[in-house]
């Protein structure tokens, strides 16, 4: 018991450089920021509660100003770890009424930057724990995702052949069962070579990087045609190409 309490003391004790966590901070700001605005602009959010037969759209619209305020502050990086928890505050309020895994993705990782060393006054060296948890996150939701996918359903590409049919894009079914497999073992590789490389950065070369890297864009990519997912497929991107990198 003693031998996990001083472990756990080591490991909180333990330090990193802070130059990846600004600058994810930054990019995942610019992300999410953009998506406020477009979303707030083009009235997306009224058509989610619309759907779910919600009235609160004035809510939502001042909930989406004040997230836009501190995704600006959490960009500029002044009081930076205040500004990533309003905004997990805010996002969570949002997915009260509008329960989207992308909003839930977006709570957890403000509220874990919330307690990294991203202000612009921190120094070069901070707390590695909350880099580990932003690790540990990614493989959990590649992990969660893959898993989630093992139905009959995905699997055998009906789901795929609804939206294409409804994009009219491909139709053949086995061409989509295909890609439909092909997703959840990209995603099972992603997580599984993302936590080798938490656990064994000395053995994690620059071509192992390369290829985790292609793997993470490729299945985005193909995500945000294939289930017009843009944002969470772009924020997984940086979270991976800026965090998983500097393992």
């Amino acid at each position: 018991m003693n031998s996990i309490a001083s472990k756990f003391s080591a490991w909180i004790m333990e330090s990193t450089e802070s130059r990846s966590l600004k600058k994810f901070r930054i990019i995942f700001a610019m992300i999410w920021l953009c998506y406020d605005v477009l979303s707030l602009a083009f009235g997306e959010m009224d058509h989610f509660v619309w759907s779910l037969q919600n009235p609160a759209h004035g809510e939502l619209a001042v909930c989406q100003g004040l997230l836009i305020i501190t995704e600006i502050g959490l960009l500029l990086g002044w009081r930076a770890r205040t500004f990533a928890f309003l905004c997990f505050g805010l996002r969570y309020w949002e997915t009260t009424v509008v329960p989207l895994n992308d909003f839930y993705y977006y709570c957890s990782t403000a509220l874990i930057l919330s307690v990294c060393g991203i202000a612009n006054d921190d120094g070069p060296e901070v707390a590695k724990w909350p880099k580990d948890v932003l690790i540990l996150q990614t493989v959990w939701i590649y992990f969660a995702t893959a898993l989630l996918k093992l139905n009959s359903l995905w699997l055998s590409g009906g789901d795929l052949d609804v939206r294409f049919r409804y994009q009219r894009l491909m139709t053949s079914q086995s061409l989509n069962a295909a890609l439909a497999i092909a997703t959840v073992v990209i995603e099972f590789t992603i997580a599984l070579l993302l936590f080798s490389l938490w656990k064994n950065p000395e053995k994690g070369g620059r071509r192992l990087r390369q290829f985790l890297l292609l793997l993470v864009i490729g299945v985005h990519v193909f995500a945000a045609f294939a289930l017009n997912v843009w944002f969470f497929g772009a924020s997984m991107i940086a979270q991976v190409f800026v965090i998983g990198w500097s393992i």
